[in-house]
């Protein structure tokens, strides 16, 4: 048989620790090919556990939470004459048997359908692909609805940006995943869908685009941000009033252009080095990276204010306001309000910035 590129959902403990709780330390994880009667057929593979991503989703009370998962892991393998089966095994934890059938196969398909949004070419690209939608108009329609709402916001909206949707369909049969984002299957795994197998799609279509989306056909408000230029960002057409789904979509696109969450709930994540454009440890606004923008040159912490009513400070307001990437103390964001803090507000005048440059590129 041929290659195969296999998306293996990997066992719930295979950090050490639930879905939130603190990195711990990565286990071991073989995975061993099965005949149909469960006998194996050479010798296990070792497989190396992805880093573990935040994904975002609907909390208690309409509130955000957090949860840490680990995605599907990649494994290219050649399957033997009469493989079956897919035993995995991380180290501590108890196996787990998957149909070989159910986590992927030989290259996909071309595209069943394509189109632009506009119609012709654009300078910057965003690809968006479809997970569990069976209908091909249906899709189209929410990637018109999306190209609509993103070039509406800035900087998107520039006169001198030049910014398009390329969006491939795929068929999605009921109860399948194309990219391994399920909320039926593995609790928690509803967006932590298979990078490797999304660039599979992406080179069987002939699209190199400078960011993908993938669109999950869920009812789950959910969604997880692509955080290097090379990784694609998730999110489900699902969202809580007042929001909109694809102003969840365009703060998960947030990511991609390298920009941080600017949520000040206490979560435990690791943080990169040097921090994100958009979040600082200095609380002068005179230290900080986006100095050059600032308008309040003191220090502004308003941890505890309602949504509108931050210290009375309005949407251009940039300085230095306690409270970003999961820390109620000690980081600061350039704004009280901003699309990376609530996905109903617009983005601060530091992350369309950022934005910008890299739709210029």
């Amino acid at each position: 048989m041929p290659e195969w590129l296999l998306s293996i959902p990997l066992p719930e403990d295979t950090l050490g620790g639930a879905a939130g709780d603190a990195p711990a330390a990565r286990r071991r994880v073989e995975v061993q090919v099965l005949d149909k009667h469960d006998q194996p057929l050479g010798a296990p593979v070792p497989l190396e556990a992805p880093e573990p991503v935040a994904v975002e989703g609907r909390g208690r009370k309409g509130k955000m939470a957090w949860g840490r998962v680990t995605p599907a892991a990649s494994l290219a393998l050649d399957v033997p004459k009469g493989a079956k089966k897919l035993s995995v095994h991380a180290l501590g934890a108890a196996p787990q048997v998957f149909a070989l059938s159910a986590l992927g196969g030989a290259p996909p398909p071309a595209p069943d359908a394509r189109k632009r949004f506009p119609a012709a070419a654009t300078r910057w690209t965003l690809a968006v692909l479809p997970e569990r939608f069976e209908d091909e108009a249906t899709f189209f329609a929410h990637c018109d609805t999306l190209f609509s709402f993103i070039k509406g916001q800035a900087p998107f909206s520039d006169s001198d940006v030049s910014f398009g949707i390329e969006a491939l369909f795929w068929k999605c049969k009921p109860g399948k995943t194309l990219f391994g984002a399920s909320d039926n299957k593995i609790k928690d795994r509803i967006l932590s869908g298979d990078n490797a197998v999304v660039s599979r799609y992406l080179a069987v279509a002939g699209v190199n685009p400078n960011k993908a989306l993938i669109i999950i056909n869920s009812r789950k408000r959910a969604g997880a941000g692509g955080f290097r230029a090379q990784t694609p960002s998730w999110t489900t057409v699902t969202a809580d009033p007042p929001e909109r789904w694809e102003g969840i979509a365009l703060h998960e696109l947030g990511h991609a252009f390298g920009l941080a969450d600017e949520y000040d709930v206490a979560f435990d994540l690791k943080e990169p080095n040097p921090l994100e454009p958009n979040v600082s440890k200095n609380p002068d606004p005179a230290q900080v990276s986006w100095k050059h923008l600032c308008n309040v040159h003191l220090p502004a912490e308003v941890p505890t204010a309602k949504r509108g009513q931050e210290g009375g400070h309005d949407l251009g307001t940039v300085g230095t306001f306690q409270g970003a990437r999961y820390h109620p103390d000690d980081r600061y964001r350039p704004s009280p309000f901003c699309r990376m803090r609530a996905t109903t507000m617009p983005f601060c005048k530091v992350c369309r910035e950022q934005i910008r440059a890299e739709l210029l590129k």
